[in-house]
């Protein structure tokens, strides 16, 4: 039994056994709803790690620092997961008399043993390449951050947690290392070889803040400060080092080391520290991005684009998981959200100078911004911006990606910005009066006010590649994965069509009528004064909207007339099953 104390000197006993969680007064079953919310009431870290490995993603390091938190976690993971949930090391702080917990932690590691490859610890489980290279036995690694923060190497981590942030940047390189190592993902193929990491931060509940003084950073926010500060100094120091070596620049670093090149691009970055900008060298993030909702979350990776989730309904998806329409972002969650949404797909340096170039051109004005209605805007104005990356994308590119591929780790980031987004848009469903209500309703070309090319309708043009046009046959219902723009005017989704069309003919061309119930539609948003493209005049339907095809005019001849799709929306998007399949295009 571990006995946390709580607020109020409250304490919660949780016992577990096997797959079963007992109350220990009444040795009662604890369904497992019952034990995530004592668990979020006095554990909110340990609940957070919970529902984080609740979906799969490969093999999972939790490296947690407290004892009596290693082994109230790894109880947890154990009668959640099984045996495919393990812990290391097995040390002395265990009691002699828990079998339970000696039977989790299993033999004692054995370096002779190691040396003939016969050692059956759990680190050496963990580790084999043969048997567990992919987690296909051993998913889950709980270790002891006390013992096993250097001097320790686990192979082929896809997914690293950080429970208890590190005190200093050095204390974080080294746990960082535990996981990425030379050769520590050999035999993987390279598209499996990258390690996203998360760290957890609490912060101070609102009961806690002295009105007077107004907010109060909790000691884990005063030590992400102190690391980023520590690590861009770390990565600074180190690049000029490197350079100053007598063959810097000379081999390739990147693939098999086979060809020199002549020299390596370094540039001075604005803050006067250096970023190689040709080879994702050093496995440790240049910002550290954070969602400060209770825990914190920071994604890395070196790969180009953010591993695709295997759900094909909203039911099964990440999205439903994350998405929280009550959720009170700050402006600087979603500056941080919108900064992992950017490395989740081409990597932090790049989500680094976008992020920069996005503040530059103001889009945010974030020096007006103080409440949650504000942090709204900045979503709208990031979604609607016009700046583009160095890999010629927009923002509202790299959400969509996300929203997508139903990454776990990037569609958190996702769902922070989709979400403030939700709030900012004026909703349908909730209209103050009825000027507004005209105004952001599409009322036909008659109206004066909520002009339109046909009254309760709006239009997209796409491309759309011939091998999708099955899908979309008269009466099929279905469910988009992400956020669809539409077009009060048709010439405007035309233009976007076309311009698809002349740039990659053999995607094909689509033109869209999405068609409403009047005045009746709860989850379409209307983007207007507050867009940096005000013209445009938008029509957002929120991800996972619920559509179904009334007609579809296959055209015969590309070149002279686009396919032709008209969809009725589903007026509330609570009532169609979440099972319908999700458009392969949209």
């Amino acid at each position: 039994i571990d006995v946390l104390k709580g607020a109020e000197g409250k304490l919660l006993r949780l016992q577990f056994d096997q797959d079963t969680a007992f109350d220990s007064d009444t040795k009662q079953v604890v369904p497992e709803g019952v034990v995530r919310e004592r668990l979020q009431g006095y554990a909110s870290k340990l609940a957070a790690v919970c529902d984080d490995l609740r979906y799969g993603g490969g093999k999972t390091l939790v490296l947690i620092h407290s004892r009596h938190g290693f082994k109230l976690l790894l109880r947890i993971l154990r009668a959640k997961f099984g045996k495919t949930a393990i812990g290391y090391p097995k040390s002395n702080s265990v009691n002699k008399d828990d079998s339970e917990m000696l039977n989790i932690l299993g033999e004692k590691h054995d370096s002779k043993l190691k040396a003939d490859g016969k050692c059956k610890c759990n680190l050496c489980l963990f580790n084999d390449r043969k048997s567990n290279a992919r987690g296909e036995k051993y998913r889950i690694m709980v270790a002891d951050a006390k013992e096993c923060s250097e001097g320790v190497s686990f192979f082929g981590v896809r997914n690293f947690l950080i429970v208890d942030l590190p005190c200093s940047a050095s204390e974080y390189i080294q746990r960082v290392g535990r996981a990425i190592r030379f050769m520590g993902h050999a035999g993987l193929p390279s598209d499996e070889r990258d390690v996203s990491i998360q760290m957890y931060q609490a912060t101070l509940p609102a009961a806690c803040v002295d009105p007077k003084k107004g907010p109060t950073e909790s000691k884990d926010e005063q030590l992400v400060e102190l690391l980023r500060e520590g690590v861009k100094t770390y990565q600074g120091k180190l690049l000029q080092l490197k350079k100053s070596a007598f063959d810097n620049g000379m081999w390739a670093e990147d693939k098999d080391d086979e060809a020199p090149r002549d020299e390596l691009k370094v540039v001075d970055d604005e803050d006067e520290w250096l970023i190689v900008t040709d080879a994702n060298e050093l496995a440790l993030p240049l910002s550290m991005p954070m969602v400060e909702s209770g825990v914190v979350m920071q994604s890395m990776s070196d790969s180009t684009g953010p591993v695709k989730g295997s759900a094909n309904t909203l039911a099964k998806s990440n999205y439903k998981m994350h998405h929280n329409r009550d959720r009170e972002s700050s402006v600087k969650e979603i500056w941080a959200a919108a900064e992992g949404v950017i490395a989740a797909c081409d990597g932090h340096e790049a989500a680094m100078r976008f992020i920069k170039k996005l503040k530059r051109a103001r889009v945010s004005k974030e020096e007006t911004y103080e409440d949650e209605r504000c942090a709204a805007e900045l979503a709208v104005l990031l979604w609607s911006s016009a700046e583009r990356s160095s890999e010629r994308r927009e923002f509202c590119s790299y959400l969509n990606q996300c929203l997508r591929e139903d990454n776990d780790f990037a569609v958190k980031h996702a769902t922070v910005v989709s979400d403030a987004l939700n709030k900012m848009v004026v909703a349908l469903g909730d209209r103050a009066n009825k000027l507004s209500e005209q105004c952001n309703w599409p009322s036909g070309p008659e109206a004066d006010i909520g002009w339109s090319t046909k009254e309760d309708a709006t239009w997209r043009g796409t491309a759309l590649p011939p091998e999708h046009l099955g899908f979309f046959s008269e009466g099929t219902e279905f469910r988009t994965n992400m956020f669809l723009a539409t077009s009060f005017d048709r010439a405007v989704a035309e233009g976007f069509m076309n311009g698809q069309y002349e740039s990659k003919p053999d995607n094909g061309r689509a033109l869209w009528t999405f068609e409403f119930e009047k005045h009746n539609c709860h989850h379409v948003n209307f983007i207007g004064e507050q867009s940096v493209v005000k013209s445009e005049r938008e029509f957002l339907l929120t991800p996972y909207t619920a559509l179904k095809v009334k007609k579809f005019e296959r055209s015969p001849n590309l070149l002279e007339q686009p396919h032709r799709i008209i969809l009725t929306v589903a007026p509330d998007n609570q009532g169609p099953s979440e099972d319908l399949p999700l458009a392969p295009w949209s």
